[in-house]
C-alpha cells in the first residue's frame, strides 16, 4: 500500500510547521505572521517548481554559467563538455596544458594541436628546436614547426596524456586545438552558438 503524501508535499508542510513555530516563540502579531507565512510559502513553493523542472532548466543555466565564467570556460554536464562561440566567431576553450590555463582556439581545418615557441616553454613543454623539423603550411605561408608532447591535457572533464602537437615561434600567442584533439572524441557537433564535445 503506498502512502497519499509524497516526500516533496510531507517536505513542504514539515517546513511550514517549523516557520509557524518559530513565528509562534517570538510572539509576532496576527498581521506579521500571516505575511511572513505567505512570503516563505512563495520561497518554498519557487524551491519547489526550480526543483521540479532542474533537467528542463539545465540549458538555461549552463548558459547563464557560461555567460558568467566567460566565453571560453568549457561546461561539464552529462557526460559532455560544452564550448560557447566566441565574438570572433570561433570557438576557445580554457585548457589546462600540464596544470597551466591557456586559451585555444578550436579549430577544425587544423591537422595537429599547435602551440606557439614562447608559450609552449611557459607551459613546461619540451621542445627539441634542434631536431628534426616538420614543414606546414599556414594561411602566412609555409613554417618550421617542431614535434612535442603535452604531458597532461584537460578540457572540462576531458583529459588526455601524451598529446602529440607542433611548436613553432611563427604561432605566437595563438594555442590551437586541432583535429588530433577533436578525432579522440566519441563524437563531437555545433549546436547553435555551442561546441559539444563527447569524450
Amino acid at each position: 500500500m503506498t502512502s497519499a503524501f509524497s516526500p516533496e508535499l510531507l517536505f513542504l508542510v514539515g517546513a511550514l510547521v517549523l516557520v509557524l513555530s518559530s513565528l509562534t516563540l517570538h510572539r509576532f502579531g496576527i498581521g506579521k505572521m500571516l505575511k511572513a507565512v505567505l512570503a516563505w510559502s512563495l520561497i518554498f513553493a519557487g524551491v519547489f517548481v526550480v526543483f521540479s523542472f532542474r533537467y528542463e532548466l539545465e540549458p538555461y543555466w549552463l548558459r547563464i554559467k557560461g555567460e558568467m565564467l566567460g566565453e571560453a570556460t568549457p561546461i561539464s554536464s552529462g557526460g559532455e563538455v560544452r564550448v560557447r562561440l566566441g565574438s570572433d566567431n570561433h570557438f576557445h576553450a580554457k585548457a589546462l596544458v600540464n596544470g597551466k590555463p591557456v586559451e585555444m582556439l578550436i579549430d577544425t581545418g587544423a591537422t595537429f594541436t599547435a602551440i606557439g615557441l614562447n608559450r609552449a616553454r611557459e607551459l613546461g613543454i619540451r621542445v627539441n628546436t634542434g631536431g628534426f623539423a616538420h614543414e606546414m603550411r599556414t594561411a602566412n605561408g609555409s613554417i618550421k614547426a617542431y614535434p612535442a608532447k603535452i604531458e597532461l591535457l584537460q578540457v572540462g572533464d576531458i583529459e588526455m596524456r601524451d598529446v602529440t602537437i607542433f611548436v613553432a615561434a611563427e604561432f605566437g600567442d595563438v594555442s590551437v586545438l586541432g583535429m588530433n584533439f577533436l578525432s579522440t572524441m566519441k563524437s563531437w557537433r555545433v549546436e547553435g552558438r555551442e561546441m559539444i564535445l563527447v569524450p
